[in-house]
């Protein structure tokens, strides 16, 4: 069986990986699919501030290298400090070297240009239009040193992707993968033909959301082993760090709830969850809570030092 014929092979693939994900709606999960488990080279263009609902965080864990771009300065900052991947702050577009209003709008930003196809939501917070230089994706690639293969591409910026797309340099690059925002807009329909024109194939329509997915069809994909992804488990304590990057209070709370599902939804966790959950315990002042992990992970590991040293220096300052 192919691996998109079915919706279900991929699901099940995901269960491994469900309480690592860190998109809204499993871009990075398929992009991991689709490449198995030798890490590739990714673009994000759209990033934010690199770590909320990024589709490239857990890929850059894995030991993924790539490239991001934001034109937010506020928001670049933020990305540059938490990535190690490079993040540019040029708006993509189809010339180089023009100067134009960019719309600063929390996750929602975009070119003044291409206001119209936005959607936005009420949260939003609308900032300030300030003036941004602009690249073809091309002149970026050739500019960075990008490899000729692009394992995945994620695109959301905000109503530019298919003017970006129809410009797709595919006779110079390989694109494996590439998610596509859409938010179920009139251009939707375009950009599928525009995809197909370019020799990709929309996979998974009914689970990619507001995001359509493609593939390019000359590309052999070859999926993990069957034993790797067994295996697995063992090694997803470690990865949840990717929770525990931010250090703002709604992601601090996201990253506790994640590792908490996973300690009490498994019979035996990895050791380094114990360890990642009590350090983000500690870092909310909650330190009770970060002793009882502890004390529940070395009654799983006794022999784990580290728990213990953990254990100890919290008792030893409260």
């Amino acid at each position: 069986m192919d691996l998109f014929d079915t919706d279900e092979r991929f699901l099940q693939f995901c269960q491994a990986f469900q309480s690592l994900t860190n998109s809204q709606c499993l871009q990075d999960l398929f992009a991991l699919y689709c490449q198995g488990s030798k890490p590739g080279y990714f673009l994000e263009f759209g990033i934010a501030n690199g770590t909320r609902l990024s589709n490239t965080l857990l890929l850059e864990l894995l030991g993924w290298k790539g490239l991001g771009g934001e034109p937010n300065p506020m928001l670049r900052e933020k990305a540059s400090r938490r990535r190690s991947a490079k993040i540019v702050g040029e708006a993509l577009y189809h010339r180089s070297g023009d100067t134009l209003s960019f719309e600063c709008n929390g996750l929602y930003g975009g070119l003044a240009e291409t206001s119209d196809l936005r959607q936005t939501e009420a949260r939003c917070s609308y900032t300030q239009t300030i003036e941004v230089e602009t690249i073809t994706l091309k002149d970026l690639l050739c500019r960075e040193q990008a490899p000729k293969d692009i394992n995945y591409f994620s695109l959301d910026i905000e109503g530019a992707e298919e003017m970006i797309l129809k410009e797709l340099p595919v006779d110079e690059y390989n694109f494996h993968c590439i998610t596509v925002e859409h938010n179920k807009g009139p251009r939707r329909g375009s950009i599928l033909k525009l995809m197909t024109g370019h020799g990709f194939q929309r996979v998974f329509k009914n689970l990619s959301g507001h995001d359509d997915w493609y593939i390019n069809k000359q590309i052999k994909f070859r999926g993990w082993p069957p034993r790797l992804i067994r295996n697995f488990d063992n090694e997803r304590g470690r990865l949840h760090l990717a929770k525990c990057l931010g250090r703002d209070e709604q992601n601090q709370e996201q990253a506790i709830a994640n590792l908490y599902s996973l300690i009490y939804s498994r019979p035996k966790p990895h050791q380094r969850s114990f360890i990642d959950l009590a350090t983000a315990l500690k870092r909310s002042s909650r330190i009770v809570e970060a002793q009882n992990v502890l004390t529940r992970g070395l009654s799983l590991y006794p022999d784990n030092e580290r728990m213990l040293k953990e254990l100890q220096t919290i008792e030893i300052n409260p």
